[in-house]
């Protein structure tokens, strides 16, 4: 495999990396972040509207950053699955199954998007509403609660996309 052209070895590194990458980056938000946010509400008495508003930000920042790594590390794996199929050159120095596996990777990460859009959206959008509402009530806070605790389940699921891909991608790699 060391004969592989330097642009497929820069494609493979870059689409793995940004895989691995969104996966620790999603997966973080449930792991830590919510469960301080949560934390805070319980053990520190911040009212439920703060931590929706904490929320808020944290979710641009997730949905600034993460889009352009799933694009661009899709595509990478996309141009190695593209270049290493069956019938090429280079289909000759990799493993045999090592282009659908590229091919899967990409797509799971690509994943991410509809995923978010399918199970997250209505949540998100809840936890939007709440933070931008001026009025606090018993049962808005109950809701934001239970909406934060949905949150973390779903965006864990959505983190373990990519890291199947990374996954897939390492096995195409070595074999």
């Amino acid at each position: 495999m060391s004969s592989l052209p330097v642009s497929i070895r820069v494609a493979q590194a870059i689409g793995l990396t940004g895989a691995a990458f969104l996966a620790g980056n999603i997966t973080s938000f449930a792991l830590n972040v919510i469960p301080s946010l949560r934390n805070s509400r319980t053990k520190d008495n911040v009212p439920a509207q703060t931590i929706a508003k904490q929320w808020t930000h944290m979710y641009h920042y997730g949905k600034t950053q993460n889009p352009p790594i799933s694009v661009v590390s899709a595509a990478a794996l996309g141009y190695v699955a593209w270049s290493v199929r069956s019938g090429t050159e280079l289909a000759k120095l990799v493993p045999r199954n090592a282009s659908p596996l590229y091919a899967a990777s990409a797509v799971l990460i690509m994943a991410i998007a509809p995923y978010t859009v399918v199970f997250m959206t209505a949540t998100n959008d809840r936890l939007h509403a709440h933070a931008a509402a001026t009025e606090k009530t018993t049962a808005a806070e109950k809701n934001i609660e239970e909406l934060l605790k949905k949150w973390d389940s779903l965006n864990l699921i959505r983190g373990l996309l990519p890291l199947a891909a990374a996954a897939l991608g390492m096995i195409a790699v070595l074999g």
